[in-house]
């Protein structure tokens, strides 16, 4: 959830002064983008991810103690997020060359294993997972939350702009109806971030390619049917996040979130910054230093919450870069299905880039959402309309249709390795064909034997610690 704040309270005089300061760094950054100069064209693709992961004791029951965890870390990669039953990994970012599928491999289980035994130190566990499917046999609340200034004051500004309790209500097969004064549930939502470090000149197509990926990205990566015992979309984390965090401003005659797909295809990155303008600081936190850093554009652009957020980073020389974070998918089932996901991604975007290039783009917006959407309550039995203008089931569409065009554009980027092979012609393409991702696997469980979630998280956890690809998971 962001960098920490020095303050729980903000001023009126602290607002105007943020959203002014804001304006100037926005202005500039637009100027450096309209310079071209300022930004890298030449530096090579990178490839980051974030895991943000459960901790769990007996009879699979979440387990609040992350604030001990992160002390036995002492690992500056993994970070606390909004509740004591979350961790987060922030993956080392590497080139995007023949060694990614190795580099990444090796990193996860670092990681995975450093939080292990840190986990175990507790007696306890941790699991990657979607949502936790049943937080209604455990205390969740305020008193649950990380003790950072940053998730207090995010907590009450929200709720002072909103001005009443949210009632979350989500249709699936069953129904959930929520009501919430904080935010505490958003933590109840874990997923996996690709970050993919761009050429800034290919900025946009890679931004508007990452939001024709997603509905085929949510479907099968889904990993979520569960919310407080409910069964109610395939990837519910989706509509969840949405609900919680339901902060809206109208823009063209329609009303946009500050947690949604955004507002459209663009036709130059700086425009989403210049959308960042319309939403409210949530956190106004004054910061001292130049304004060619960006501090609050930055700081700003970490609370929307966009499934598909454009980033700005610098690196050691101070030479800005930006980066595309696919927000997307579920955290889990395991590592190897997580590695397949960001290098099918990887190829997907690439391959949508090459089709959309210069071109009137095939589907409008809001079409798009609604394919989204779609997908994300149905998975990979959902349709979605393809480059070819056909529509397909998502299944089909990546067993038939993008397994091959995907790993031919791995093989340009030069992933052409035994290890790249597997990840996407077995793990992904199985997926797919058997129907089985992580939603699918949860629902026929508790089809079976009923709503026993601890002893789906038990049977979940088991299976997770063979890492072995979800399409291969026995009931």
């Amino acid at each position: 959830m962001g960098q920490e704040t020095k303050q729980l309270h903000y001023t009126k005089e602290q607002e105007q002064k943020f959203h002014l300061l804001l304006k100037e760094e926005t202005k500039l950054l637009k100027q450096w983008i309209k310079e071209t100069n300022h930004f890298k064209h030449s530096s090579p693709l990178i490839c980051g991810y974030e895991a943000e992961g459960w901790i769990i004791k007996e009879r699979g029951l979440p387990y609040a103690c992350s604030d001990k965890l992160l002390e036995n870390i002492d690992d500056p990669n993994v970070t606390p997020e909004l509740s004591k039953f979350n961790f987060e990994i922030n993956g080392n970012p590497f080139p995007i060359d023949k060694d990614l599928s190795y580099h990444l491999e090796e990193d996860f289980q670092f990681y995975w294993k450093k939080c292990s035994k840190a986990a175990s130190q507790q007696r306890g566990r941790v699991m990657f997972i979607g949502t936790y499917p049943d937080l209604t046999r455990i205390s969740f609340g305020m008193k649950q939350i990380y003790p950072r200034n940053r998730y207090y004051a995010i907590n009450e500004r929200i709720h002072s702009l909103r001005e009443e309790p949210v009632h979350i209500k989500i249709q699936g097969k069953d129904t959930l109806n929520l009501d919430t004064g904080s935010i505490m549930h958003e933590a109840e939502t874990t997923s996996l971030q690709i970050h993919l470090q761009i050429n800034f000149s290919e900025a946009k197509d890679f931004y508007n390619a990452s939001l024709i990926a997603s509905p085929i990205m949510s479907a099968l990566c889904a990993n979520s049917p569960f919310v407080c015992g409910k069964e109610l979309w395939d990837e519910s984390r989706i509509p969840m996040f949405e609900k919680v965090i339901s902060l809206a401003v109208t823009h063209n005659g329609r009303k946009v979130s500050r947690v949604g797909l955004g507002h459209g295809f663009i036709k130059c990155i700086s425009e989403l910054f210049d959308h960042n303008l319309l939403h409210p600081a949530l956190l106004p936190e004054i910061k001292e230093g130049e304004k060619e850093k960006l501090q609050h554009l930055l700081f700003h652009n970490g609370t929307i919450w966009r499934w598909n957020r454009p980033l700005i980073g610098f690196d050691k020389q101070g030479t800005p870069h930006v980066r595309i974070e696919h927000r997307v998918p579920s955290a889990g089932p395991t590592i190897i299905d997580m590695q397949a996901n960001i290098l099918f991604f990887i190829g997907l975007v690439h391959l949508i880039k090459k089709h959309i290039n210069g071109k009137k783009l095939y589907i409008d917006f809001q079409t798009l959402e609604k394919f989204f959407y779609s997908a994300s309550q149905s998975g990979l039995s959902a349709e979605m309309k393809w480059l070819d203008e056909k529509v397909y089931k998502i299944s089909d569409l990546i067993s038939e249709k993008l397994i091959a065009p995907v790993r031919e554009e791995l093989n340009q980027l030069s992933l052409n390795d035994p290890k790249t092979d597997y990840l996407i012609n077995d793990v992904i393409k199985n997926r797919a064909t058997s129907l089985q991702n992580g939603s699918a696997w949860q629902k026929s469980f508790i089809k079976r034997f009923g709503k026993q979630f601890d002893k789906m998280i038990e049977s979940y956890w088991e299976n997770q610690q063979q890492n072995i690809p979800i399409y291969k998971w026995k009931i």
